[in-house]
């Protein structure tokens, strides 16, 4: 008899691991598809504040450089994965590039000749992330952008 309940105790035991193992075997292919689509969509998202970003700088380098002695405070928002923004002057205007930490580059015109202040240059290369003040203002033919 007390074989019986044993033998039992332990078919219940295999029993009991053959479902979890059935659920695990069920879930955890479903947990790791949904953790990749999560990061793709983190990834895309990022790349969209990126391009809205770089945009938002070249408009606003374009509305001050249209009138002498204009300027604007811009507020923008720097993700954590933009490694540097530059700028590259040519004679109709200038090319602003943000690069980022998915080796990926964004570049926007401007028609202005935009000159990025070393500093903040400097900053955004060193890692500073998150919301800044910037003040865009046409000095002379050209519009310079600055922390606020």
């Amino acid at each position: 008899m007390e074989k019986h309940k044993k033998a039992k105790k332990a078919q219940i035991s295999i029993e009991i691991l053959l479902v979890v193992g059935f659920i695990l075997a069920l879930f955890l292919p479903l947990i790791a598809v949904s953790q990749f689509k999560a990061n793709e969509i983190r990834a895309n998202s990022d790349l969209q504040r990126e391009l809205f970003l770089i945009k938002q700088i070249a408009t606003a380098a374009d509305i001050v450089g249209t009138r002498e002695g204009s300027a604007l405070t811009l507020s923008i928002y720097i993700p954590e994965t933009v490694e540097s923004i530059s700028v590259v002057q040519n004679p109709t205007g200038s090319f602003l590039i943000l690069e980022d930490s998915y080796s990926n580059q964004f570049t926007a015109f401007s028609n202005a000749q935009v000159e990025l202040d070393p500093a903040l240059e400097q900053e955004i290369a060193n890692g500073r992330r998150g919301y800044i003040t910037l003040i865009v203002e046409k000095e002379g033919e050209s519009v310079v952008i600055r922390e606020r």
